[in-house]
């Protein structure tokens, strides 16, 4: 029925009282600010065919007192000082909130009510935060800065007073906090009758209206950008063309995250083979030696035909410039110019790609099946990739 009540836009104000101070409970009086955009809301238990006593409210008449925020974006509340009040509300099992009276006194109505319901409604409630930064800076930071978590019960002893004229109404209330034990919270509201909705009719004994609004959406969207009546289609088509770009990235990086996968996975094995490179690798030095004339020649043994040994690549702080000569096994030209280094950026990570390269060939070289071969091949290839990728950043930096 809220399109045949009356309505009184205006704002209301509260204050705060602390119990009675003693030798170790000295807190001073709280006042809010006066908060604006404040209505009280006053119509008849029936009319049209339609009574509130369908719902279980046995009051004669009905009210409600809150703020109406016709901003779309919620304004700054001093203190998030807040107060509410509905007598009774269609949406609940227990419906009847408030014990409601009435009385004509000439142009005028006087109201009160008392909150008698122990079940929680809607739309009772207050609450005020201590801004010990703004108004009440001077605040003692000992005394409570929160009031009422919970909403308003017959337990806090809510009242309300009203004087209702044709064009203006004036509110008092007091009731006690529930999360403060022993403080008090009064105020009071002023207002000015709203020439657009229903009115009171002051022939009746009761509260009666006249008239009615039509509803309105004071917060439908005003932005009629491109952006806005396309917003749909342009969130759908960013995150396909997002699905697509992330697609082509894996797919660029399969080759190279399926050789880091595989070489993951055959970790075990390959710990277990590192001894016998190890061996390898020193039977390679002895070679060496034998061939630049460090052992007699009768007692060089015959090397095997086909077998190549790689020099292993020095530590990154003395990287020889020759190096890119001293390699027995074919690289690409990226990583060949790479055995130069020996300053400037990704210079140890170049060094430790290559050294990994140096070690899957040395791997390779001595495979003693297809799956150890095929290992050493990606090993190879990942190795290669890292080289080339630390190559192409020096490139892009100048260097």
């Amino acid at each position: 029925m809220e399109i045949l009540d009356a309505y009184y836009n205006g704002s209301f104000s509260l204050t705060i009282t602390p119990p009675s101070s003693n030798s170790t409970f000295d807190c001073p009086e709280l006042k809010s600010q006066v908060i604006p955009d404040a209505y009280f809301r006053v119509g008849p238990q029936s009319r049209n065919n339609i009574t509130r006593k369908a719902y279980g409210d046995e009051n004669s008449y009905y009210f409600q007192f809150g703020r109406t925020l016709v901003d779309e974006k919620c304004p700054y509340t001093a203190n998030k000082a807040f107060v509410s009040f509905e007598s009774s509300n269609d949406e609940l099992e227990q419906a009847q909130g408030w014990t409601l009276n009435q009385k004509k006194n000439g142009d005028k109505f006087e109201l009160d009510g008392t909150l008698t319901s122990n079940a929680a409604h809607y739309n009772n409630y207050w609450n005020y935060v201590v801004n010990t930064t703004g108004t009440d800076i001077d605040y003692p930071r000992k005394c409570p800065t929160l009031f009422s978590l919970r909403a308003l019960l017959a337990s806090t002893g809510a009242k309300m007073n009203a004087t209702v004229t044709a064009t203006a109404a004036d509110l008092t209330f007091a009731f006690q906090d529930t999360k403060q034990p022993g403080y008090t919270i009064t105020g009071s509201f002023s207002g000015q009758h709203w020439d657009k909705g229903a009115h009171l009719v002051f022939s009746a004994d009761t509260i009666q209206t006249e008239g009615e609004t039509t509803h309105v959406k004071p917060r439908a969207p005003k932005n009629n950008s491109f952006f806005a009546r396309n917003k749909k289609w342009i969130i759908i088509g960013a995150c396909v063309g997002g699905a697509i770009i992330v697609a082509v990235i894996i797919w660029k990086c399969f080759s190279c995250l399926a050789s880091c996968f595989s070489c993951c996975c055959n970790r075990p094995r390959r710990l277990a083979h590192k001894k016998h490179v190890k061996e390898m690798e020193a039977r390679d030095t002895w070679h060496a030696e034998q061939q630049q004339g460090k052992l007699h020649a009768d007692t060089t043994p015959k090397q095997p035909a086909h077998f190549v040994a790689p020099v292993p690549s020095p530590a990154p702080e003395s990287h020889p410039q020759s190096q890119a000569t001293q390699i027995s096994y074919v690289v690409s030209p990226l990583v060949a110019q790479s055995y130069g280094l020996s300053s400037g950026p990704y210079v140890a990570e170049i060094v430790a790609g290559q050294e990994g390269l140096n070690t899957a060939h040395l791997e390779l070289n001595v495979a003693y099946d297809a799956l150890s071969a095929q290992r050493a091949e990606a090993m190879i290839r990942h190795h290669t990739a890292l080289v080339e990728h630390y190559m192409m950043l020096r490139r892009t930096q100048g260097f």
